[in-house]
């Protein structure tokens, strides 16, 4: 498993959405959605929903050692884990930041936001696994998130650390 951060010098904190790394710290599974759930279910017809939607590389979800090919759809493959992202020492970090002059804005001065939608999922860019992409969640192959099926439970803690 590999976890999104800054190839240059090293890990850093996550700060903002899209900044290509994932949050450290002890967070909780708060949604676990399945394609292999009953059709008509939450857990389905959302990671469905997830999964038709086009994400282009423009916007920061290109395919990984393809410059400028879209990661398109099903892009979180069969299972999403949510986690509780961000949590109060996330917010600290951002707000220090902030303070700091770190969050960049755009020209009507309006600040990045934190981020959340963290997950754990599977891909249809195996390439990808392991290797920074925008919003820094934690993707596994599609095979391999499968098999964590019997070990994955709302409110279950997940350690996130390098």
């Amino acid at each position: 498993v590999g976890i999104g951060g800054d190839t240059e010098g090293g890990l850093k904190p996550k700060r903002l959405e899209m900044d290509g790394r994932t949050p450290e710290g002890i967070y909780r599974i708060f949604r676990f959605y399945s394609l292999d759930a009953d059709k008509k279910s939450e857990s389905y017809t959302e990671l469905d929903r997830l999964n038709g939607y086009y994400l282009t590389a423009k916007l920061g979800y290109g395919l990984i050692g393809k410059p400028g090919k879209d990661a398109g759809k099903n892009v979180f493959g069969p299972r999403f884990y949510g986690i509780d992202y961000p949590a109060a020492s996330d917010v600290a970090i951002y707000l220090e930041a902030l303070e700091k002059g770190q969050i960049p804005a755009d020209k009507k001065a309006n600040f990045a936001k934190i981020g959340s939608g963290i997950a754990i999922h599977g891909t249809n860019d195996e390439a990808s696994v392991g290797k920074t992409f925008g919003s820094g969640c934690i993707r596994l192959r599609n095979e391999e998130i499968v098999k964590l099926d019997p070990f994955m439970s709302p409110g279950m803690p997940v350690v996130i650390f390098p």
